[in-house]
């Protein structure tokens, strides 16, 4: 069980955690992909990097973005601006849950380890 202070020292670096791959999300949208923050967009085909695998992203990362619009209320004002924050907040979500992951499978396999060495002691 977490005490009351590792919950907020844990809370904290999450936060933190999270903006700076938010940060780090929403610069790799705009110099690689074509996507600000704001809301707009350049065509694929404008891109400065036609790598094929930046060119794929690219288009996958557009299709969200429909989805993501879809998904909002018609009357919704800066449904763009919203949509690319959302695909930000998704993104970091996503990179900070896998981090998470392998960190406690790394835990789980140091655990093992040592139970299996242990046996030799």
């Amino acid at each position: 069980m977490i005490s009351q202070s590792g919950k907020k020292i844990l809370e904290k670096f999450v936060s933190s955690a999270k903006h700076l791959l938010m940060q780090n999300i929403t610069e790799l949208l705009q110099q690689y992909y074509g996507i600000w923050i704001d809301g707009h967009s350049i065509p694929v085909e404008q891109l400065s990097n036609q790598d094929p695998d930046i060119v794929h992203t690219a288009k996958m990362l557009r299709e969200r973005l429909k989805h993501l619009l879809a998904a909002l209320p018609e009357n919704q004002n800066d449904k763009e601006r919203l949509a690319v924050g959302q695909l930000i907040a998704e993104q970091a979500f996503t990179q900070l849950n896998r981090f998470s992951a392998l960190r406690m499978c790394e835990e789980d396999a140091a655990e093992k380890a040592t139970s299996f060495f242990s046996l030799f002691l």
